[in-house]
């Protein structure tokens, strides 16, 4: 392979998604440089897949027809709640933000606040691994039913 190849290659595999479409660019790779490039492929931190994100907003759905509440105050409460903890757990930056922009506000304000802080977007698949096994933790403990993974698609 040649080196504008080898550097082609690899920056498609940065740029993918998921896990599965950087596995699927990896395989036309000769036997050389496959070590080199799964080694990299198992050092990015994706972000959260396709699957995660459909279903978090179908369990925001199903949590919000059984509690009476809307979407938007579900959201809202997930996002306060697990989300900034685990964020502010694992990310100093956003921690020193929490502690600057919504620590001095109410509850109230809070909530109202997650309509412009982002949080499931800044998380890798496994901090979305972590928020949704949290929300499920959370609303299955109180008796409420959710999608299983595998009957979300």
């Amino acid at each position: 392979m040649k080196e504008f190849a080898l550097i082609s290659l690899i920056r498609r595999v940065l740029s993918a998604k998921t896990k599965g479409a950087a596995m699927e660019i990896v395989g036309n790779v000769g036997d050389e440089y496959l070590p080199i490039i799964q080694e990299i492929v198992a050092r990015i931190t994706f972000k959260r897949t396709l699957d995660q994100n459909s279903l978090y907003y179908k369990w925001v759905s199903e949590i919000a027809k059984q509690t009476g509440e809307t979407e938007l105050e579900v959201r809202r409460y997930v996002k306060l709640i697990i989300g900034c903890k685990i964020l502010v757990d694992d990310d100093e930056d956003f921690k020193a933000f929490c502690q600057m922009a919504l620590k001095p506000l109410s509850y109230a304000k809070c909530l109202e606040a997650m309509d412009y802080v982002s949080v499931s977007s800044l998380m890798n698949t496994k901090q979305m691994n972590r928020y949704m096994e949290q929300i499920e933790r959370h609303y299955r403990g109180q008796g409420y039913s959710l999608t299983q993974p595998k009957e979300a698609a």
